[in-house]
């Protein structure tokens, strides 16, 4: 539906889930297509690698940039003048991985990425990141 009427699939649920009863969320619907998203603070939360990668270094381009959370998070902090870091990673990473600590963050959610290719990047980047990978490893496909 979110194609359909040019909006990220999150954007799209979220202004029309009540004209379907039963309507999943697009996490649901398209799993092999979700990410986890954690959003905190610059200076009252720290960034782990629990978190993820950074967003903005995905690039403006990037879907997840449409993401009505990520809209909302980035115009509050604007609007308090406030520095706000989104990182994003592959969802079932990390075990306890829903439980998130006051003083770790403001918010975690799920969403999905609208082209496969995209969860590629990530995938890849969250690789080349860990320092344990070598990076001469092939990646499994997805």
């Amino acid at each position: 539906m979110g194609e359909h009427l040019g909006l990220h699939p999150q954007a799209a649920y979220e202004q029309y889930r009540g004209a379907a009863e039963g309507l999943r969320a697009p996490a649901q619907q398209r799993p092999d297509l979700a990410v986890v998203c954690t959003a905190g603070l610059l200076d009252a939360h720290d960034l782990d690698d629990e978190s993820g990668i950074d967003l903005d270094d995905l690039g403006d381009d990037h879907s997840l940039a449409q993401d009505p959370t990520v809209v909302r998070l980035r115009a509050a902090a604007a609007a308090l003048r406030e520095d706000a870091w989104i990182a994003v990673r592959l969802p079932g990473t990390y075990e306890g991985e829903d439980e998130i600590d006051d003083d770790a963050a403001i918010s975690r959610w799920s969403t999905v990425v609208t082209h496969p290719d995209e969860l590629g990047w990530l995938r890849e980047a969250l690789h080349h990141r860990d320092e344990t990978a070598d990076p001469d490893d092939e990646l499994e496909p997805l």
